[in-house]
């Protein structure tokens, strides 16, 4: 099992993008801010269990609208209430409207160590039909920034198949920010998601066969440029992976922390509130959670599976049946038998990994897996 990894939820944004479905909220003023910061502080103290962390990873909402100072105290508190591996990944998601060179050394004194940029498209019209306030100059500045500053861990998002989005465009994008002094690239395939403004708004997106041909252009840039795929939307020059996502993917353990986190032990989830007075409120409590589901082992099981598909190394079948046992695989076995034969999976030196074809219908195969259990 890999060591506990701490998730920090930090909810706020400059302002909330029209195709976020994650909790956030526009930044309030900064004596908010800080009264979130001591919750957050409150929380760490109140689940703390002095066990080895690895990984912190502050996500969002938009982290870097909290100063330096103010992830400082969150990171103190952290040390003070788990056992910090000298070496521990501490990440922060970063837009690049809400840094400066100033912050970036700033967040690097207090301890973050890895960054990751929220840039999304180098092109200016994308950027204002997705609601993004940055623009692709103020992205390539941050970056340089944040380079200066000292950070040698460096990541960027992108997205493809986006309204107006052409495959040259693409292609072009992915070129310029490989070549930046980054390692680790995040692109993830638009999907307009329920219940967010941009649901209802029109806009016309690439059709099928254009984003598949966006696909192949990612698999070749990132090929051509030393970023090998590691998951699904994920790539890094080798050594570089996100290892806080892998505790993910490898099925570990994690708590998270703040509004809307939700942490993950002995087959147990449970979720904070998605409501900043909700969570304000839940201090005099000890935040209790406002959601829990115990999984049942054999559903536990095809997680394992489905997470660890997820990886281009795949799940390792000698490790799984240790852990879950020769029953759990034999549940399984069927529809695995069924993707092998269709050459959407594939056995390799005793892992069971995805091949190209099954990555282009992985939620059908991940859905099918789960849907034994």
């Amino acid at each position: 099992m890999n060591p506990l990894g701490l998730y920090i939820h930090v909810p706020f944004c400059e302002r909330k993008c029209a195709y976020c479905d994650f909790y956030s909220l526009p930044a309030v003023v900064p004596a908010s801010r800080d009264r979130y910061v001591d919750a957050l502080v409150a929380e760490i103290r109140t689940k703390a269990t002095h066990e080895p962390v690895a990984t912190v990873f502050f996500g969002g909402g938009t982290p870097s609208v909290l100063t330096p100072a103010q992830i400082g105290r969150i990171l103190d508190a952290l040390r003070a209430g788990f056992a910090l591996a000298p070496e521990a990944e501490i990440s922060m998601e970063a837009n690049p409207e809400t840094v400066t060179g100033a912050a970036f050394r700033g967040y690097r004194a207090a301890g973050v160590n890895r960054v990751s940029l929220g840039v999304q498209s180098l092109d200016d019209g994308i950027l204002k039909v997705l609601g993004r306030i940055h623009d692709a100059a103020r992205a390539r500045d941050a970056v340089l920034e944040a380079a200066a500053a000292g950070f040698t861990r460096l990541g960027a998002d992108l997205m493809f198949g986006l309204p107006g989005q052409t495959a040259e465009r693409w292609r072009a994008d992915l070129r310029e920010v490989l070549g930046w002094p980054i390692e680790h690239l995040s692109a993830y395939e638009f999907s307009v998601e329920p219940e967010t403004p941009f649901a209802s708004q029109t806009h016309i997106l690439p059709d099928e066969d254009a984003v598949l041909a966006m696909w192949d252009i990612l698999l070749e840039e990132t090929s051509r440029a030393g970023f090998p795929q590691y998951e699904v939307s994920n790539y890094a020059k080798p050594g570089a992976e996100c290892r806080h996502n892998l505790v993910y993917w490898h099925d570990g353990e994690w708590l998270g922390f703040g509004a809307g986190a939700w942490s993950a032990r002995e087959g147990v989830r449970t979720g904070n509130p998605r409501d900043l007075d909700r969570y304000l409120a839940g201090e005099a409590a000890g935040f209790p959670p406002a959601e829990a589901d115990e999984l049942p082992y054999d559903r536990q099981a095809a997680e394992t599976m489905v997470l660890g598909l997820r990886l281009r190394e795949g799940v390792d079948l000698a490790a799984f049946e240790v852990r879950w046992g020769a029953v759990a695989l034999a549940r399984l076995e069927r529809i695995l038998a069924e993707h092998l034969a269709a050459g959407r999976l594939e056995r390799v030196s005793g892992r069971l990994r995805l091949t190209r074809a099954g990555l282009l219908v992985a939620n059908d195969v991940w859905s099918d897996l789960v849907g034994t259990m």
